[in-house]
């Protein structure tokens, strides 16, 4: 009798399991849409973004080439081997270097240039292309859509934006001044400074940049196409001026020495030598009187405590002491 009792128990127990599945597993009533199984998020497209592996490949190495490693010491270039960041390339007389940062994304060095990568401080996926001396050519995808994947730093400018090629030439550098063509070869490039923007440089534009090397001093010069540059004010809505062929942007920078800031002096010409804009402000800023730490002299040293070092050599050689005045240096002139 209790064996036929507890079958019962069990035939129920099971019979009030399937009602409850039967239950949960109704159909919805109508006009309740069942919600649709979750979908997989689509994959990025390649050309939103640029994945960098810490190292820069040499992947074409003609005539004399070498690196400079971290620890200093100075080698051959050795073809498809890849470099830590940090690591300095240079070319010789008759050298030509071509680095792989990522697919589709390098520069080239031409002949006595040098240059080196590093990952950018302020941007994630971006790195920071630095030439030292000579030339350097980059390269991305014109389609690139990461814009700020691959930017130059060089002398007082800095490039970003960039997309296609662009080429970066410090054309002479002396012991108070230096002069820097930038030219657009495709695609497009942005160009930053001291108290001015270029916001778009493309195919065919070329801008010389004329500085001192105390900061005092900054000639810009269109030595082809038309493009527009920014030129900061004092207010949050910057000065537009066309630079054209011949005509030229002049801002002189000066210590003020009551608040530590930097009183600003700009000038704006036309091709026909008319003025167009003249204006000045106070800014905060570097101070002119002093370079910049990691900055380089005319032999290719970098400035730093107890003097400086020759990237060639490794020598290290003590810092100049004085900088004259560059002759223009006088907005009064």
């Amino acid at each position: 009798m209790r064996y036929t009792f507890a079958l019962a128990a069990l035939a129920a127990t099971l019979a009030v399991g399937l009602c409850a599945q039967e239950t949960d597993e109704a159909p919805a009533a109508d006009g309740q849409s069942e919600q649709p199984p979750a979908q997989a998020a689509p994959p990025l497209d390649p050309k939103d973004y640029v994945r960098f592996e810490p190292l820069a490949q040499v992947i074409t190495s003609q005539g004399a080439c070498q690196v400079r490693l971290a620890d200093g010491t100075i080698h051959a270039a050795e073809l498809n081997r890849a470099y830590p960041f940090g690591t300095i390339f240079l070319t010789g007389p008759n050298g030509n270097l071509e680095v792989r940062l990522a697919d589709r994304i390098s520069f080239r060095l031409a002949p006595n240039s040098s240059a080196t990568v590093a990952p950018a401080a302020d941007l994630p996926r971006a790195l920071r292309v630095r030439l030292i001396e000579g030339s350097v050519e980059t390269s991305t995808p014109d389609d690139l859509k990461d814009l700020d994947a691959l930017g130059v730093d060089c002398l007082e400018l800095s490039a970003c934006k960039m997309s296609g090629r662009a080429s970066f030439e410090i054309q002479s550098k002396g012991a108070v001044d230096a002069i820097l063509l930038v030219k657009g070869v495709t695609g497009r490039t942005s160009i930053q400074g001291p108290n001015y923007t270029v916001p778009l440089i493309r195919a065919q534009n070329h801008l010389q940049v004329h500085h001192a090397l105390n900061h005092s001093y900054t000639r810009l010069t269109s030595l082809a196409g038309d493009y527009a540059i920014e030129l900061q004010n004092g207010t949050p809505e910057p000065t537009i001026f066309t630079l054209t062929p011949k005509a030229q942007v002049k801002i002189w920078r000066k210590n003020a020495q009551t608040t530590g800031h930097i009183a600003v002096t700009t000038l704006a010409i036309n091709p026909s030598g008319k003025t167009k804009n003249n204006f000045s402000f106070v800014a905060e800023g570097i101070s002119p009187e002093t370079l910049t730490k990691g900055e380089l002299d005319s032999n290719g040293n970098f400035f730093g405590a107890g003097g400086s070092e020759n990237i060639r050599t490794g020598e290290t050689v003590p810092a100049e002491e004085e900088q004259t005045e560059n002759k223009d240096s006088n907005p009064a002139q």
